[in-house]
């Protein structure tokens, strides 16, 4: 059997096979993940909550399409959980290599050649559309500089072009520095960061349409007008005969 660091950066086709025939091992499969307890502050605690599927991966570079590809979530003693992902998947519904790929062809020859490109890859089909490819160039090249920063890589010098930064770049990454990256990020490569809870000191104001807080449960006391000593009394009806 593979070992776990092997199964997260195998192979989609290897990864699929093992994770549903149940041919790997949870504890070292959290350790490769390099996820953590809150409470125990290892990852030994964990237990398999359930197992989630996406529905549909594709690569670009290949136009190879991965159906119902397996993702296991487990469950921590301080009661959070986190999900174990491959190392090229993402929230997008493409590997993360296949992706910089892509990018690498938008910034060397341009972005119609990049679409040209992936439409070859699939076969004549558009594999993805142009408002996206400027979306991922313009992450890509923003994290260039961090990526090499996070995985030790040789930084390539500031005079290149991001084209040439990001070709020197793809021909170091492996799939396990894409695990690595997760690891120390909190995120995929591609991913966008969540963002941090933002707290406010301000007093909720009111807004035109919406109704006004709820008044506080206790009455408000009653106020005597001035010079009133005691409060208002009821007159007594008269005497009787």
């Amino acid at each position: 059997m593979l070992t776990i660091i092997n199964v997260l950066t195998a192979s989609l086709v290897v990864y699929i096979s093992l994770i549903e025939n149940g041919n790997f091992d949870l504890a070292a499969l959290v350790s490769a993940a390099g996820v953590r307890c809150s409470r125990c502050g290892t990852g030994a605690c964990a237990v398999l909550h359930s197992k989630w599927y996406r529905k549909q991966v594709t690569d670009l570079s290949t136009g190879a399409v991965h159906q119902h590809v397996p993702i296991l979530r487990v469950i921590f003693c301080d009661g959070s959980s986190t999900s174990l992902k491959h190392a090229e998947l993402w929230r997008g519904r493409y590997t993360i290599s296949s992706v910089l790929e892509t990018i690498n062809h938008v910034l060397a020859a341009g972005l119609n050649e990049a679409l040209e490109w992936t439409m070859y890859a699939g076969g004549g089909e558009q594999m993805v559309s142009e408002r996206t490819l400027r979306r991922w160039t313009r992450r890509v090249v923003s994290r260039l500089g961090p990526l090499s920063d996070y995985l030790g890589l040789v930084a390539p010098p500031e005079a290149v072009t991001p084209a040439e930064k990001l070709a020197l770049l793809l021909d170091q990454i492996e799939p396990a520095d894409l695990l690595r990256f997760r690891t120390l990020t909190g995120y995929g490569l591609l991913d966008k960061p969540a963002p941090e809870p933002k707290t406010s000191l301000t007093t909720v104001r009111p807004r035109p349409g919406h109704l006004p807080p709820a008044p506080p449960h206790d009455p408000p006391s009653h106020y005597l007008p001035r010079g009133t000593r005691y409060g208002p009394h009821r007159s007594k009806p008269p005497p009787e005969g």
